[in-house]
């Protein structure tokens, strides 16, 4: 767009240049015709005077000659000696008369030479002025219109510097948005992250509290299982009843502690033998880096034994370490191997059933039990390998995240730098383009005020032509006048000389002489002024018509004239306001160019900011994430060692289990030696199974973060 317009008006200006040169030539042509038409104005003037003075001389000779001939007596006869030669040098006088006219001419001629030279030369430095004003017109003009294009091209730059800085800004918002995109979608990451360690650290949670159920519940069932073998070891050495009951006893800081007795009268005159077994758990707390603290557990085992045999009594105690079960050795008294004498009971093989299904039952818990645990071998498993695999997913790539936002805010620096050393140009071009438009403002009004001086002088001139093609006009209708006078008194002079030259020079008569000349000069004259009127009039009519013609030629050119100065002044008020038009664009130009740095300003303090802010976000989230691992590294070892707790309680479930199936078989074995023993040890399982069936599992309380 801006293209064609600069195309449009050059056109414009070479058109006007083109007009200008050929109004230049036909104002220099009509100079010219002008100074022709003085100059011959001048030479018609002075022939008009010479004719004037010529007929003025005729006519006063003619009236001399009829004053004398009208003062002679008009009747009288004379005789006389008629010379009718009459000895009158008359070309000498014309010649005479001639050389003085001839001289008055000269010195009229030389004069009005010397006036119309002044009046030349003044026309001649007027035109000269004219043309220097044209000329300095002209390159004020040319000047201005490379202004124009100067600014045009100022404003195409500046045009292309504020779509250059608009994509800067379009690319840096595009960047920012971006790089804020990332962030957020890396912070939801690492919330979602978090968020799924969180669910982890839960699952793990409620797997630890259900480890440690577990881990309670074969606690109590070993010192259980502890409690039956050294009680049916006792009732081996022994021989005395056992009483087993389970009490629970009062807990302290988080202990939990169970006893279990059993007991029963072998006969109601001998003394009370009693047995107890206790097995405690105490929870040992341990640190870790996180927040929050987690508990380890420890176990303690007390087993003590006391009875009476006959008339003494004896007694044992068994103490284990925490963590630490050891198989007792069994040591068998010789006296216990001896058969008793007692009646067989009935109810032995009820009892024996009874146990037996008891011990299923204690066995399919066992199995399930270890189900449970294989179970949970293999959720540690999943849940090890899902940890390596977020271990390796969630390592925060820092150090390319700094360096990119380094290297971003590197490049975001130089693009400020770029901005502003750009901005300093843009502004000592605007000073400059201002100073530049201020003078060329000046310029271009004393341009038009010379303009119109210009066009007044051209105006006046063309008064002054008309004016004078006017009086040239009437000159040449009075200079054809007196030329057709004055061919007509030559005419009649020299038919008067041939009628005088035709008579005889020497003739003597007698005459009568009328003095008077019955010459009727009036009618002559009246007859003569009416053929001359009549050829004015015709030359009138004719110098009208020319003249006519030559005012309308004139008019016309006037009217293209003034058409052609109201379209250089329409182009001239267009241009006026072009260059008001483009001003006040580079005043909006750099109104929006200032807007867009202050724009890129706040752009890159917003970038700055939401830099900052995403950095610090960034950090509260990689702590949040680092807490989260520390958290879960201390879950996962308590897991490890949980783990390493019901391997050893599996161990020793499994040794118990052979323990005790051992001892069944040793059990049958003797049952099928003694009677009596069998009788006894079916009445103590009888009364410790009823007194104290499977024990409760106790909860253990729930850990929360």
């Amino acid at each position: 767009m801006m293209q064609d317009l600069i195309e449009e008006y050059q056109s414009r200006y070479k058109e006007e240049n083109n007009r200008k040169e050929h109004l230049e030539n036909e104002f220099i042509v009509l100079k010219q015709q002008v100074d022709n038409e003085f100059k011959e104005q001048k030479e018609r003037e002075l022939k008009r005077q010479l004719l004037m003075e010529n007929k003025e001389f005729l006519k006063c000779f003619f009236t001399e000659e009829h004053a004398i001939l009208n003062c002679h007596p008009s009747d009288t006869s004379v005789v006389l000696n008629m010379d009718n030669s009459r000895d009158l040098d008359m070309d000498v006088l014309i010649k005479n008369i001639d050389s003085w006219y001839h001289n008055v001419a000269q010195r009229s001629k030389e004069e009005a030479n010397i006036f119309y030279q002044n009046q030349i030369e003044d026309l001649q430095n007027k035109k000269c002025q004219c043309r220097e004003s044209v000329q300095k017109t002209s390159d004020e003009i040319t000047e201005l219109n490379r202004l124009v294009h100067l600014m045009q091209s100022k404003l195409d730059n500046e045009k292309k510097k504020i779509a250059a800085l608009q994509i800067a800004i379009e690319d840096i918002e595009h960047k920012g948005d971006r790089a804020l995109k990332d962030a957020r979608a890396k912070q939801t990451e690492l919330q979602n992250r978090i968020q799924n360690s969180k669910d982890q650290l839960a699952v793990i949670l409620r797997d630890y509290q259900d480890l440690m159920n577990t881990k309670l519940a074969l606690d109590i069932e070993i010192a259980t299982y502890n409690t039956m073998l050294e009680g049916e070891e006792n009732r081996i050495r022994t021989g005395g009843t056992v009483r087993m009951a389970v009490q629970p006893l009062p807990s302290e800081q988080g202990n939990m502690s169970r006893q279990i007795s059993a007991g029963s009268q072998r006969n109601a005159q001998s003394p009370f033998n009693h047995y107890s077994a206790s097995s405690s758990s105490s929870w040992l707390h341990s640190g870790s880096k996180s927040s929050s603290k987690m508990s380890n557990f420890g176990g303690r085992t007390t087993l003590s034994l006391c009875g009476d045999h006959k008339s003494g009594t004896c007694g044992t105690g068994i103490q284990a370490a925490p963590r630490r079960y050891s198989i007792q050795g069994v040591h068998v008294d010789p006296k216990l191997l001896e058969p008793f004498h007692v009646s067989i009971s009935p109810e032995i093989q009820k009892v024996k059933c009874k146990e037996m299904e008891q011990m299923k039952s204690l066995n399919s818990k066992f199995a399930g039990f270890i189900d449970k645990v294989q179970c949970l071998e293999q959720k540690n498993q999943l849940l090890e390998t899902k940890w390596a695999f977020l271990q390796q997913q969630t390592k925060p790539p820092t150090e390319n995240l700094e360096r990119l936002f380094e290297q971003y805010i590197a490049s975001l620096k130089k693009e400020l730098e770029y901005l502003h050393y750009e901005k300093e140009n843009l502004q000592s071009d605007r000073e400059s383009a201002k100073a530049q438009t201020a003078d060329f403002k000046c310029k271009y009004e004393e341009k038009v005020k010379q303009h119109a001086a210009a066009e007044k002088e051209i105006i006046e001139l063309r008064k002054v032509v008309d004016f004078i093609f006017s009086n040239n006009a009437e000159l040449e209708r009075k200079i054809s006048l007196l030329d057709r006078e004055i061919k007509f008194l030559k005419c009649v002079y020299k038919k008067e000389k041939e009628q005088l030259d035709k008579q005889d020079q020497d003739v003597d008569v007698v005459v009568k002489m009328d003095n008077s000349r019955n010459l009727d000069m009036d009618n002559i004259i009246a007859t003569v002024r009416k053929e001359y009127e009549e050829i004015m009039q015709r030359s009138k009519a004719e110098a009208d018509k020319f003249y006519q013609n030559k005012y309308e030629e004139a008019q016309s050119k006037s009217s293209s004239y003034k058409w052609d100065l109201k379209n250089r002044e329409q182009q001239i008020s267009e241009l006026i306001q072009q260059v008001e038009k483009v001003q006040c664009e580079l005043q909006s130009l750099q109104k929006e160019n200032e807007e867009l740095k202050k724009t890129v300003c706040e752009a890159a303090k917003g970038g700055e900011q939401a830099f900052k802010e995403g950095q610090q976000k960034y950090a509260e989230l990689v702590k949040a994430l680092q807490n989260g691992k520390d958290e879960l590294a201390s879950l996962v070892r308590d897991y490890q060692e949980l783990l390493n707790v019901k391997i050893v309680l599996d161990i020793e479930i499994a040794a118990y289990k052979s323990l005790l199936e051992g001892e069944e078989e040793r059990m049958k074995m003797i049952n099928s030696v003694k009677a009596s023993p069998e009788d006894q040890h079916g009445k103590k399982r009888e009364c410790f199974l009823l007194s104290t069936g499977y024990p409760e599992i106790l909860q253990v309380p729930s850990v929360s973060l």
